[in-house]
């Protein structure tokens, strides 16, 4: 039977060298201390880097000795480097030996503040910021035997050791970016690291993972520990400008164990496979997993992959127990089974099981298991469409069951099928319909930073208002103004003191009116007799 490679895996998660240096960058000399890194300069202050011209001619080659003994031994592909060693990993891999930092300082990102009182659903940026919410980035802290990979790829390129893996620390925030992508994308290539394989424990530490590094729970590899409960809780926040910023979860917080290396949940006691979900705190206590698709699901369930392999609640009859990776020691995962998408509601697709043949299995009297992913429309129920996977920052995600639309361009009510706050955009080339999307999204480009442009990126009646691009700057990739519903009159203005700009180039923006900057907020400035964001 297939084993369940990237399913499940990529399901919970909102897809070389630690930082690569761009194109044409000069290196310099390494530091004295670390003579196979490349500098600083290369990529910033506080990160080692490899520039791209091919080898340096003052390092010696690689690991030109037999390699260690063992799958955990010091210089193999996902532990640490040997230290004291000119050949300080096997050959194909790079030593990565990087500073601990905060992700605000190696990403350049504020922190988030309060909600925006003009734009809900937004955040403003923090300032002055609040040193200790910042979080610790601890990618490659230690050392780590660096070797990129592909994990789309068929074949597994990593060796008997390690596993293709996505994963860079256990950062909400850094997930949320790519992962090892985030860091690798800048150079081109594989997007992915080797990690060393690793058996998991829900109370205890792997004994395959070397210090600094924890076993994850769904890839089955060892990534970087976790070190203080902010690294656990930070993810990514927008301001409606288009800045990313950092936010740290305080409603439902998850805990770093130093026991395990890994961040935790508290979980529910009475939470069962296949119950409704919002986060890993709806399911089961240390076991529990929230899925995409809002289903709980529960890691260790027994014979995994297996006719009879059914598992979850107290008749063990409502899941199904499949492996979560290709690691040579996967972690079993218990996850609701199902015969048609119907049985898992909106949201979800059901994913047929299949042999490597490609031949439909049954597993009790399930032959499939729901997820929140979808690759075709037909995988969703007859009132979704599966959307294209790539979200406003450019992202490539598995797609998602989503509510489908027949009103294009369309908002509320004309949309056929959205929510009043949804716009209908269009689909897949050729289709008919579309499906639901925020209305309020980014746009614009930036040619016409500064200006309002009836745009094609807004719903019909709305128009983009790029007077905010000074925060995000004219090459974000979010865009350079956001989408909002163009006004007619003052009684459309929500905001105290703003009128309806009727003509010019602020026409269908609600903004208050001035002589000078002196009659405008602080974050604003007077342009033609209106205040605009600075």
């Amino acid at each position: 039977m297939n084993r369940t490679k990237w399913g499940a895996r990529w399901a919970r998660r909102v897809s070389g060298a630690l930082c690569i240096a761009i194109a044409g960058v000069a290196c310099t000399s390494a530091p004295p201390d670390r003579p196979d890194a490349w500098p600083p300069s290369c990529c910033g202050e506080g990160v080692i880097c490899e520039c791209d011209g091919g080898p340096r001619p003052d390092v010696p080659p690689i690991d030109t000795g037999p390699p260690p003994l063992g799958c955990a031994g010091n210089g193999r592909v996902g532990t640490h480097c040997r230290s004291g060693s000119a050949n300080r990993c096997v050959t194909g891999a790079t030593c990565l030996d990087t500073p601990v930092t905060t992700v605000q300082a190696a990403f350049m990102l504020r922190q988030a503040g309060d909600v925006d009182p003009a734009h809900p659903g937004y955040v403003l940026a923090r300032d002055p910021a609040i040193p200790a919410d910042d979080a610790p980035l601890n990618g490659a802290e230690g050392s780590l035997c660096a070797q990129r990979c592909d994990p789309a790829a068929v074949t597994d390129t990593c060796g008997p050791c390690a596993t293709c893996s996505a994963d860079m620390t256990q950062m909400p925030l850094v997930a949320a970016l790519g992962g090892a992508a985030t860091v690798l994308a800048a150079s081109g290539g594989p997007r992915a690291l080797c990690r060393l394989d690793c058996t998991w424990s829900a109370t205890a530490a792997s004994p395959e993972c070397p210090a600094q590094m924890a076993c994850d729970a769904l890839d089955a590899v060892c990534i970087e520990a976790c070190t203080d409960d902010d690294e656990c809780n930070t993810g990514v926040a927008t301001s409606y400008a288009g800045e990313l910023l950092t936010s740290l979860e305080t409603a439902h917080p998850r805990h770093c164990n130093v026991v395990t290396g890994r961040c935790e949940s508290t979980g529910s006691a009475s939470a069962q496979v296949g119950d409704p979900c919002t986060r890993d705190d709806d399911c089961a206590a240390g076991t529990g997993v929230c899925l995409a698709g809002g289903h709980c699901a529960e890691l260790g369930c027994a014979n995994p992959n297996t006719a009879t392999s059914t598992c979850g609640g107290a008749s063990q009859d409502r899941g199904v127990c499949l492996t979560t990776s290709a690691s040579s020691s996967p972690t079993a995962l218990c996850l609701l089974g199902c015969n048609a998408a119907s049985d898992c509601g909106a949201g979800n697709r059901c994913n047929r099981l299949a042999d490597t043949a490609g031949a439909t299995v049954t597993i009790g009297t399930f032959t499939g298991y729901c997820i929140g992913v979808c690759e075709s429309d037909d995988q969703c129920i007859a009132s979704e469409a599966c959307t294209d996977g790539t979200d406003a920052m450019g992202v490539t995600h598995p797609g998602r069951c989503v509510p489908r639309c027949t009103g294009v361009g369309l908002v509320g009510a004309a949309s056929g099928g959205c929510m009043a706050s949804e716009l209908c955009e269009a689909d897949h080339a050729g289709a008919a319909y579309g499906h639901c999307a925020p209305a309020d999204r980014f746009c614009g480009a930036g040619g016409t930073v500064g200006l309002v442009a009836a745009s094609s990126d807004c719903a019909t009646g709305w128009v983009c208002d790029e007077l905010l691009a000074g925060v995000a700057g004219s090459a974000d990739v979010l865009g350079d103004g956001h989408c909002a519903r163009a006004c007619a009159s003052d009684g459309d203005c929500t905001i105290a003191g703003r009128t309806c700009v009727t003509s010019g180039v602020y026409a269908g923006l609600c903004r208050h009116a001035c002589t000078t900057a002196t009659d405008c907020a602080a974050a604003e400035t007077c342009i033609s007799g209106w205040c605009v964001e600075r």
